[in-house]
């Protein structure tokens, strides 16, 4: 199955709420109880700003206390995301798409790896972005200043790989990074966001017209 997109053009990012630099891996917490009992999806996007890179995200160890529906993808997709991993990226595809259908419960949480590899000067980095989608497949609204309605978006910039995440009166996100016994590192977010700034770049969106799914 596969999903028609439109790609919103490049824009600068504003600044968001940050976690610390790091490439992999991260462990993300989604607090979805405001919908708790509806229908709706979860995209999971990963733009290929540069083939040469070979970068690849994957997404595991998933833990849900909603239902989850039937899913439908595009581009480079391997596994799933309801057993093993999930892999997005290192093939062709400029874009690639895991949309899973679901009915939100509480807490969805996931572990979450990402490539390691820069883009060379004046290249666009590659991106990974989460959104939450309504059961019209229309992203629940959040603060990205790009309007996409991102609720997470991170450019893949090697060691200063920095996510953003977004505000949402419809879940609250938290990433944390992983430290070698898979316990998170607590949030030192406050202290580095200044630094971060520094490190922001324009980067491809999802558009916030939703595709239908094939």
């Amino acid at each position: 199955m596969a999903s028609l997109h439109r790609l919103l053009a490049a824009a600068l990012v504003a600044a968001g709420t940050f976690a610390p630099a790091q490439a992999a891996p991260w462990r993300v917490s989604i607090d979805t109880s405001p919908l708790a009992g509806t229908s709706g999806f979860i995209a999971f996007d990963f733009f290929a700003g540069s083939a040469a890179t070979g970068n690849v995200v994957r997404i595991g160890n998933l833990v849900f206390d909603g239902v989850l529906g039937l899913p439908s993808y595009t581009g480079d997709v391997a596994g799933t995301l309801s057993a093993g991993t999930l892999t997005l990226g290192g093939g062709s595809s400029l874009f690639s798409e895991w949309l899973q259908g679901l009915s939100f419960g509480g807490t969805l949480a996931f572990d979450l790896e990402l490539g390691d590899t820069a883009a060379a000067a004046g290249e666009r980095p590659d991106q990974f972005s989460l959104f939450l989608l309504d059961d019209a497949l229309l992203p629940r609204a959040t603060d990205d200043p790009a309007l996409a309605d991102a609720l997470l978006a991170i450019d893949l910039m090697g060691s200063a790989t920095a996510p953003q995440v977004y505000r949402s009166d419809f879940a609250t996100l938290r990433i944390e990074p992983i430290v070698s016994n898979g316990v998170p590192l607590p949030g030192t977010a406050p202290l580095l966001a200044l630094g971060l700034l520094a490190v922001t770049a324009g980067r491809w969106r999802r558009a916030p017209a939703a595709a239908a799914a094939a």
